[in-house]
């Protein structure tokens, strides 16, 4: 049964400025649109690779350059609407997107063999300094791990 505050002051979409759904602040309709990075991706900076390449996984620009990772994943193609997301998250103060952001990030985890074929693994924010964690008051990082 929705509370009173809630029939007073109805969550809306960040994006669309409709019903937001619930917990998250982002509509079904709008996490839908949001466009998910397809595959084949490269290895190292997880931006998909167009046609046949030279090396296989490996897209033109990170072809031949010496990586101190395994492999790297993106949940959502660059778009404004992503974009803005994020920045909401992490410099205005908009916390509450990591309940409606994590979803995106179990679904690439899933998509991900290089994560799924895993045994043992553990899920680790990166840090922020503490002038950073004062100024902006949560690690968004951490808000995601946590959602």
């Amino acid at each position: 049964m929705p509370s009173l505050l809630s029939w007073l002051f109805p969550e809306a979409c960040c994006l669309c400025g409709g019903p937001g759904g619930g917990r998250g602040a982002i509509c079904p309709g709008c996490l839908a649109k949001l466009e998910r990075v397809p595959r084949p991706i490269c290895t190292y900076c997880g931006a998909p690779v167009a046609g046949e390449q030279a090396e296989p996984g490996v897209c033109d620009e990170c072809r031949g350059l010496h990586r101190h990772l395994s492999f790297l994943r993106s949940a959502l193609r660059y778009s404004p609407e992503a974009m803005g997301l994020i920045h909401d998250l992490k410099y205005h103060r908009r916390n509450h997107l990591a309940p409606a952001l994590a979803p995106l990030l179990a679904e690439t985890f899933h998509r991900t063999p290089e994560l799924t074929e895993q045994r043992d693994w553990v899920l680790v924010p990166v840090p922020v300094t503490r002038r950073r964690l004062f100024t902006r008051g949560y690690n968004q990082a951490e808000e995601l791990a946590l959602a």
